[in-house]
């Protein structure tokens, strides 16, 4: 049926077989390369997560440590099978007379962190014992500002576990044994 107040106007006939074509392969191209590019930020924002986390528990511990003074323990557990994720909690130390017996865990200050990011020591073989690593990484904040950790020094990368090589990259996370600072800087290739 013809339009006799427009007749410029044609009936619609649909697109081309080459027309459909093209902007498929357009989206093909886009998808191709925005795809990596979004997974590529959504993993480093993960980790990026993850070290303000973990910054997060060490100003709380420096906190506690001033107000109840005595140390608070932070310890990042990543001694599990390689497929779990790390726990990070607080503790308090628990005192028989004046030497200190045990740690008290904070119930309300242990989080699991993400499953994706983990955790391996960047320093190499800075720790006291042997040099078989265990997985789990301590700091002990004192009253007086004083840190003491293990890896000594703290020094931690953060990174997405399905990356290697090359071409990952993370946080590097180091704590200062002087005032209890922590900086996050991103670490480019492998640790």
């Amino acid at each position: 049926m013809r339009d006799t107040a427009h007749p410029w106007r044609q009936l619609d006939k649909g697109f081309s077989l080459f027309e459909l074509l093209a902007v498929i392969a357009i989206i093909a191209i886009l998808t191709a390369v925005i795809v990596p590019n979004i997974t590529s930020s959504l993993a480093d924002s993960r980790v990026r997560a993850e070290a303000r986390s973990l910054d997060s528990l060490f100003q709380k511990a420096r906190m506690m440590a001033a107000l109840k003074q005595r140390p608070v323990r932070v310890v990042l557990n990543c001694a599990r099978k390689a497929a779990d994720a790390c726990v990070a909690s607080l503790q308090t130390a628990v005192y028989a007379g004046i030497n200190v017996v045990s740690w008290a865990p904070q119930a309300d200050l242990r989080r699991q962190c993400h499953e994706r990011v983990m955790v391996s020591n960047l320093g190499g073989s800075g720790h006291d014992g042997d040099a078989s690593f265990n997985g789990i990484y301590w700091a002990i904040f004192m009253p007086d500002n004083r840190v003491y950790s293990d890896p000594r020094p703290f020094d931690l990368y953060l990174h997405d576990r399905y990356k290697t090589g090359p071409d990952a990259t993370g946080w590097r996370v180091t704590l200062s044994n002087d005032s209890g600072r922590m900086t996050a800087k991103r670490h480019e290739g492998p640790a």
